[in-house]
């Protein structure tokens, strides 16, 4: 795409005064510019106007789909018809728009550590930290029934903060695709980025081979609806599809978009790790007779479960009927992936969603199990029969006013809307020059909404293998968004969160109807096995002593089995692990590797409580390149003594506030002198003598006093101080380090 600003279609675009105020704090627009196909003859190609089919008509102009990708430094207008309100595309070619920012703040100012996450853990990018709640690095956009027809299809602000780094915000109308199509733009956007960037440095020769290994199919499923004859319109009202209603009363656009804003609703992000989730999973699993239950399932049902029962709780306080709490959910199916539009190619950009309404009883929900809520979504989101969906987009588009079909819920009650983005190649594929370290959807007034849950992919995305795309190994990020009511009781409730913070000790590899006495082979695009095979290399690259064994990624899974041991439920596991540091040179090597989970003793049995615990073994550790392995050793001493520094600096600060004031003339005593002091109970012998662990368990206990921290920072810098002459030496001579030299 180029920019062209002396354009006569240039747009000029209306900022809401909560988006002004937003980004009047800490980010400044500089720069618009309209966006345009560098080559005309592609949009020459298409027909025109671009007509939208039945699962486009049925999605909502005025919501957005809006996404920020924050990199750290590394470097066509819609027209309703005047019939049947059929969406379509006019004035094709007429552009995006391309806005430019600055942020004033470095992006580590951003950076924190979250309140899910474990102890120790680093600082990460929070996007409800970000300037304007993330907003702020979105383009503006206008729900309105004015915007819809004046504004881009597709809007982008690149926002350059004071450390170099950078965010790119994308937004799209929903009407023109779903999660799947945006995060397909995302990645044909990032392949001709690359390509570029290629000729530039002239790794290709040829500017017309700049272009998508596999282009996107535009053309919206069906959209030869539009023409149907009287005939076949009256016979395809006569179905009643499953899932879709029609509204009694069709609602302006501004009254819709005012609906989206109910108050007061507050946002959070909520990040189950993946033992969090492995044990809501295998709780969900332990009493199911049935089809093994995702981790979605399980998740989705722990959410809706734990959202319905606070909501009753809130009524039950203000002396209202529970029975009026809503124990609805919507969930949102790809149909891409359940084979049930089969003429639908590869590369379908449109929408392609169904939404599934589940509503059960009250009383079967309120004191419901977890397996019980999970089989329910497990079963209401199986594939319907192709030719009933056929059916179904029939029936939409025969429809006289499209602005009337709705999916079957009771939006007038508080309900569940789950939506999951985690699946989608969120971070891999937006990979530009550097992949990003933080792909979020802020909180809009759209994205407000009492009950709305988007299941986000996190950074741990990046470790997994391109062959598990789809399967969940990592933690999840759950956008969530509830009354502050709600909130309040959701904060108190213990059960909400009881698998946070869980190790392997609660942990389960698979259903126990995979294992039996006899080695029993697997398929390894089973999700349980790619999730068995991502837990044994996330276990593997944190057994080496110099780091390097981070740089292994899972692959490809060869093959896998399953058995029955003694004293394990063990998987066997055939697998190519990737690194750019084997000895071997190769980028690619195989390994034999077994994820392990120790079977209940007969006293866990008896009581129900299991203390199960999972363990890897490999045939043959990975055998790294020495040079690589020494440059890991001295980039992890390097931070350990960069972290000691400042640790040190820490201690001087506390000893200083302690020591008061008043005491100004003995902080500014001579070294010799504190250590005599201190030496009245422990010479400066018994504290040089002492090792180093020792000396760091002294300086935090209580009695610790500021002097005698002050001694043994003393003794702990010399030894530094020593340390890095030995390292200088090193460095002059052919580096050869040994472990135990360090």
């Amino acid at each position: 795409m180029r920019s062209r600003r002396d354009s006569p279609h240039r747009t000029v675009v209306v900022l809401s005064p909560l988006v002004k105020v937003t980004w009047n704090m800490k980010v400044k627009v500089m720069e618009e510019y309209p966006l345009f196909c560098a080559d005309g003859s592609s949009t020459e190609q298409l027909a025109s106007p671009v007509l939208l089919g039945p699962l486009d008509h049925i999605a909502q102009h005025f919501v957005p789909i809006s996404v920020a990708f924050v990199y750290r430094r590394g470097e066509s207008r819609i027209v309703m018809d005047d019939k049947d309100n059929t969406p379509r595309i006019d004035q094709l070619g007429a552009g995006g728009k391309l806005f430019s920012a600055t942020c004033c703040d470095l992006l580590e100012a951003f950076e924190a550590v979250g309140e899910d996450d474990e102890p120790g853990s680093k600082p990460r990018l929070i996007v409800t930290n970000l300037p304007g709640g993330g907003n702020a690095l979105l383009p503006p956009f206008d729900p309105s029934g004015a915007g819809m027809t004046r504004d881009p299809i597709l809007s982008v602000q690149h926002t350059r903060f004071a450390c170099g780094g950078v965010a790119i915000g994308i937004c799209i109308r929903h009407i023109f695709c779903d999660a799947g199509g945006f995060f397909q733009l995302v990645r044909d956007l990032a392949e001709l980025y690359r390509a570029l960037r290629a000729f530039e440095n002239g790794l290709i020769d040829n500017e017309n081979e700049v272009k998508l290994s596999k282009p996107p199919h535009i053309r919206s499923f069906m959209e030869e609806l539009h023409d149907m004859t009287l005939e076949e319109r009256q016979e395809a009202l006569q179905f009643q599809p499953v899932g879709f209603k029609l509204s009694p009363e069709v609602e302006s656009a501004a009254a819709a978009t005012n609906k989206l804003i109910p108050a007061p609703v507050t946002g959070r992000v909520l990040r189950f790790s993946s033992s969090e989730l492995a044990a809501l999973k295998a709780e969900a699993n332990a009493n199911n007779n049935g089809k093994p239950l995702s981790t979605f399932c399980a998740l989705a049902a722990h959410i809706w479960l734990s959202i319905y029962r606070a909501r009753v709780r809130l009524c039950e306080a203000s002396m209202a009927l529970a029975s009026q709490v809503s124990p609805q959910i919507l969930l949102s199916v790809n149909l891409r992936s359940r084979n049930q539009l089969r003429d639908v190619p590869p590369q379908y950009f449109p929408n392609a969603v169904f939404s599934a309404v589940l509503s059960v009883p009250t009383a079967q929900l309120l004191d419901a199990p977890l397996s019980t809520a999970a089989a329910l979504i497990r079963d209401g989101t199986q594939p319907q029969a192709p030719t009933e969906m056929l059916k179904a987009l029939h029936w939409i588009a025969a429809q006289p006013d499209k602005r009337r079909v709705q999916p079957c819920c009771n939006y007038e009650k508080e309900g569940v809307f789950v939506t999951q983005w985690s699946k989608f190649d969120m971070y891999q594929g937006a990979s530009f020059e550097v992949p990003p370290a933080l792909v979020a959807q802020p909180f809009t007034s759209s994205s407000l909404y009492d009950g709305l849950t988007c299941l986000m992919a996190t950074e741990d995305q990046l470790r997994q293998s391109m062959d598990s795309a789809g399967v969940t190994t990592g933690s999840i990020d759950v956008n969530l968004a509830l009354k502050e009511p709600v909130w309040t009781i959701l904060d108190q409730d213990e059960s909400f969160r009881r698998h946070r913070g869980c190790r392997s000790a609660v942990a389960s590899i698979a259903p126990r109807s995979y294992f039996s006495s006899v080695r029993t082979p697997q398929s390894p695009n089973d999700p349980v096995i790619a999730d068995a095979a991502n837990f044994a290399v996330d276990q593997l690259r944190a057994l080496s002593d110099s780091g390097i064994y981070t740089t292994l990624s899972l692959s490809k899974i060869h093959a896998a089995a399953t058995e029955l041991g003694d004293f394990h439920y063990v998987i066997h596991l055939q697998v190519a692990l990737a690194s750019p540091y084997f000895r071997s040179k190769r980028q690619v090597e195989d390994f034999e590797m077994m994820v392990l989970e120790s079977k209940p003793r007969i006293e866990e049995c008896a009581s129900g409580k299991f203390n199960a615990t999972r363990s890897i073994a490999i045939d043959e550790f990975p055998e790294m390149d020495e040079d690589a392995i020494e440059n890991f050793w001295i980039k992890m001493v390097e931070e350990r003594r960069q972290r000691r520094r400042e640790l040190f600096e820490q201690w001087e600060r506390e000893g200083e506030l302690a020591d008061g004031g008043g005491k100004q003339d003995h902080v500014e005593s001579s070294e010799e002198k504190t250590v005599e002091k201190v030496t009245k109970t422990l010479t400066l012998d018994e504290l040089q003598a002492m090792p180093t662990k020792q000396l760091r368990q002294l300086l935090a206990t209580p009695e610790s006093t500021a002097p005698l921290r002050a001694a043994i920072s003393a003794i702990l810098d010399e030894r530094l101080t020593l340390l890095e002459q030995r390292e200088e030496t090193l460095n002059n001579q052919p580096i050869n380090l040994h472990r135990d030299e360090l």
